[in-house]
């Protein structure tokens, strides 16, 4: 489960980069690929997993709309689209930033600290803690959005 809400997760912003959406896209992509790292999460999707295998996977998983998959697009790190950052994308968009970015799982492991504000999104709040619950030490989060999805 962790590997796939990682690899989500970089599908989101790499997105929100190729829709033009996302602010200093490199900045932002290698940042957040640096942090997943730390815990030992994939940040790619493997080469040896085949791109209809992965659509059809997204489609049995994810809520459709008329215009394509419903995704969280982000403008820059701990901030979300305004007004409303769930976007419908359409198939063909999201086939080819799932095609352009295979690559072979690299993990660099090293220690991570900082201070890390979330938004108020059961989406966020649910990655942020599986986050924490793959980290070794102590971790204390606040901020997270209170809900029966969230409730630990």
């Amino acid at each position: 489960p962790g590997e796939c809400l990682a690899l989500g997760l970089m599908t989101e912003i790499e997105l929100s980069a190729s829709l033009n959406i996302l602010q200093d896209p490199d900045l932002s992509i290698n940042r957040i690929r640096r942090c997943l790292k730390k815990y030992y999460v994939p940040t790619e999707i493997p080469a040896d997993i085949d791109t209809d295998d992965l659509i059809n996977a997204i489609k049995a998983k994810s809520d459709m709309t008329n215009g394509g998959f419903k995704m969280v697009m982000i403008q820059s790190i701990g901030q979300a689209l305004t007004p409303n950052p769930i976007v419908a994308i359409n198939e063909h968009t999201v086939r080819k930033v799932l095609t352009s970015k295979q690559d072979s799982i690299s993990v660099s492991p090293t220690k991570i600290e900082g201070v890390l504000s979330v938004p108020g999104s059961k989406s966020v709040s649910n990655r942020v803690l599986l986050l924490a619950a793959l980290g070794k030490g102590k971790c204390r989060i606040q901020g997270l959005l209170l809900s029966d999805a969230t409730e630990v």
